[in-house]
């Protein structure tokens, strides 16, 4: 990654981390009573805004696409987090898509409840609210499910990777580096055979994502 884009996301996630610290501080010393558990989910929110500028700064994973794939990767010995720490943050990654997904959900859900006066807007003033937060936590880790076991690498992904990865074919790093995770939808057979067939793996990946997605 080219070192003006690491600093403009350095300076985005730290602007990020800046604004949503002083909205959850304005939020608790601040908000009016009159707010009710509203108070609550915008701080829910705002956490979850805060951490997710956190771990993008921290591991930067790097988005990488062509053709039939789509590739969520981050370069462990680059990290300074030791390997299982960098990986699991690549996968957290993942599922803080997930839950950003679901979180944009329930806070429809809560403003159509408040305006429609549904008798379900009492569950936010219980701890039920509880259940309802829950739901975005369920939805990352489903994605977190479905990136680090359906769609993580295999024979046929790192082939693609050593064939069209800029930094591997420049031999900056090596594939032993690299954790990755995403769909492949057409990879080729293994050698000396050039066939092309449909991966059924990275295809059943991208329905399960999918189907989360279009359910919230």
């Amino acid at each position: 990654m080219p070192i003006d884009d690491v600093l403009w996301l350095n300076i985005s996630a730290a602007c990020a981390v800046s604004i949503n610290f002083l909205l959850i501080f304005l939020i608790i010393t601040k908000s009016p009573k009159s707010l009710g558990s509203y108070k609550y989910l915008m701080i829910y929110i705002n956490l979850f805004e805060f951490t997710y500028a956190i771990l993008y700064c921290a591991e930067k994973p790097d988005l990488f696409t062509k053709d039939c794939a789509f590739f969520l990767i981050v370069n462990w010995r680059e990290s300074i987090f030791p390997k299982f720490i960098a990986c699991l943050l690549d996968l957290l990654f993942v599922g803080f898509f997930g839950i950003s997904i679901a979180i944009l959900a329930l806070h429809f859900i809560y403003r159509f409840l408040s305006i429609t006066n549904n008798r379900h807007l009492k569950s936010f003033d219980s701890w039920k609210i509880v259940l309802w937060f829950m739901i975005p936590l369920l939805n990352g880790v489903l994605f977190m499910i479905t990136g680090g076991i359906i769609l993580c690498a295999d024979q046929e992904t790192d082939r693609f990777m050593k064939e069209n990865y800029q930094i591997l074919l420049e031999n900056t790093t090596s594939l032993d580096s690299l954790y990755y995770m995403g769909p492949f939808f057409w990879p080729k057979r293994d050698y000396p055979s050039d066939e092309i067939y449909f991966s059924w793996k990275g295809a059943g990946g991208s329905v399960i994502v999918m189907g989360l997605i279009v359910s919230f």
